[in-house]
Order: structure tokens, then sequence, then C-alpha cells
């Protein structure tokens, strides 16, 4: 229930129009995505598994 309080909802969650105000701000929720390892690195890895 804090949390909820601390995010300004509760458990029916936000309405439409609170919705669309927090999209507005605050944009998607969507995560990037990572760098990926070179491939030396992955070699590298995978070597010190095996050792």
């Amino acid at each position: 229930m804090i949390f909820l309080k601390k995010v300004e909802t509760n458990e029916a969650g936000l309405g439409n129009s609170e919705r669309g105000k927090r999209l507005a701000e605050n944009g998607s929720n969507v995560l990037t995505k990572g760098k990926e390892d070179s491939e030396l690195k992955k070699v590298f890895l995978s070597i010190s598994m095996i050792c």
C-alpha cells in the first residue's frame, strides 16, 4: 500500500485520464536495448568458463 501511495494510485489502477496524463509527461514504458558484448569478449568469457 505504501508503494501505491507513493506512485499516487490505488488497487484499481490508473484511470484513463491519469494514464494519458502520465504517458504525455513520462513517455512510453519501454526499455532500451543494452550494448551487446563484442565477439572477443564472448570468446574470453567462454574460455574462462572452461578453466
